[in-house]
C-alpha cells in the first residue's frame, strides 16, 4: 500500500504566495505561518512604505502591511468548498491585483475562485501594537 504524504490546501496555497512575495495572514489580519487551516489571509507591502523607528532611531520596525483579504477553501456559510474557493478582498483599490493573482491560483491549483468585496477601502494587517491598553483598569 503506497501512502502519499499530500499537504494540506492551505499550506501549498500559502507556499504559492510567499514565492509571490506576500504575506500570510489570519482570516482577521494577524500575520502568522503556514498552516493547516480552512482559510489563509493574504499580506502585501504597501508600496515605498519605510520601517519605523523609535527611541532616537535605535529601535527598528519593519512596517505594517495591506490586509489584502482572505481566501476560504471551505466555509459552509460562505458557499466555499475546495473546488469553488471565496476571496474576500479589502480595499477597492485591490481588486484588480486581486484578480491577477486569483487567474493564476485558479491554473495553478485547478480551481474556480469568487470574489467578494469585504471592504470598500484598504485595510492595514493588525498587529498587538495597534490596540492601546489603558494604564489602569
Amino acid at each position: 500500500m503506497n501512502i502519499q504524504n499530500v499537504e494540506p490546501l492551505s499550506v501549498q496555497v500559502g507556499k504559492f504566495l510567499l514565492s509571490k512575495g506576500l504575506g500570510l495572514a489570519s482570516a482577521t489580519g494577524f500575520a502568522e505561518k503556514l498552516k493547516k487551516r480552512d482559510v489563509v489571509g493574504i499580506l502585501k507591502k504597501f508600496p515605498n512604505e519605510k520601517p519605523r523607528t523609535y527611541f532616537l532611531g535605535f529601535i527598528k520596525r519593519a512596517p505594517l502591511r495591506m490586509f489584502l483579504g482572505v481566501i476560504w477553501f471551505r466555509n459552509e456559510a460562505r458557499s466555499a468548498n475546495e473546488q469553488r474557493w471565496v476571496f474576500e478582498v479589502q480595499g477597492k483599490e485591490n481588486l484588480n491585483f486581486a484578480k491577477e493573482l486569483a487567474e493564476e491560483m485558479a491554473q495553478t491549483f485547478d480551481v474556480k475562485i469568487v470574489f467578494r468585496l469585504e471592504c470598500e477601502k484598504e485595510v492595514e494587517e493588525k498587529d498587538s501594537s495597534n490596540f492601546e491598553f489603558p494604564l489602569y483598569p
